[in-house]
């Protein structure tokens, strides 16, 4: 079939406000109401991504709301129409509230090629970048600490899980110098369970790992 537009496609509106670096990943400034480029140690990533989603609503030249399946995290939703990124706000080509999307204009449709595609974080599990670090003596970890551990240079030592967890909470251990088998590194539970028991975990093995909170039945685990 083929397509014709009676009416102009409302521009994207897409320019990048400063010029990538190497490792950058693009963001939306809700100040400066543009993309920018910005490096990935300032990003704070919350949610868990949704990829290339098909927003439910018509396009046919006259719907010009449509619905995401999610609550996309504030400043992550990146929409595209027929592959043209279109850019959000007051007076830009959509807005949104919640998990519903309204477009300015309603974009032409009526082609079976026409496409609406979202690509987004959706609000819930908390994700973050972890945070390296060397310890050589007793620590009280943080969510997303990455925690080098020496027992060597003082000796065994325990690192406390962090306060207040909640669901997807991770924080990690690196046996730095393969020293656990014989100075044993021991994880404080600090109140919650470690792969579902009442006591902390003692490390007595060579390796590196990842606990990752769950809930209050099973606590931290290990991933």
């Amino acid at each position: 079939m083929s397509h014709i537009i009676t009416k102009s496609i409302p521009a994207p509106g897409f320019t990048p406000g400063n010029t990538p670096s190497h490792g950058n990943v693009l963001v939306w400034d809700s100040t400066a109401q543009d993309y920018v480029w910005q490096s990935l140690n300032n990003v704070t990533i919350e949610g868990s991504a949704v990829i290339n989603e098909t927003p439910s609503g018509t396009l046919d030249g006259v719907n010009n709301t449509f619905t995401l399946a999610n609550d996309p995290v504030d400043g992550s939703l990146m929409l595209f129409y027929n592959g043209v990124l279109q850019k959000p706000g007051a007076g830009n080509d959509y807005t949104i509230s919640g998990n519903t999307i309204t477009f300015t204009d309603p974009p032409p449709g009526g082609c079976a090629t026409d496409t609406l595609s979202a690509w987004y974080l959706r609000e819930g599990i908390s994700r973050g970048i972890f945070t390296p670090l060397i310890k050589t003596e007793y620590y009280a970890a943080n969510t997303w600490d990455e925690i080098y551990c020496d027992t060597t240079a003082i000796g065994p030592f325990t690192i406390d899980s962090p306060d207040n967890p909640v669901l997807g909470d991770t924080f990690r251990i690196v046996n730095m110098v393969d020293s656990f088998e014989d100075n044993n590194l021991t994880i404080g539970r600090n109140g919650e369970r470690i792969m579902g028991l009442e006591e902390d975990l003692v490390v007595d093995i060579n390796r590196s790992f990842d606990l990752k909170y769950s809930d209050s039945n099973n606590g931290w685990v290990i991933y």
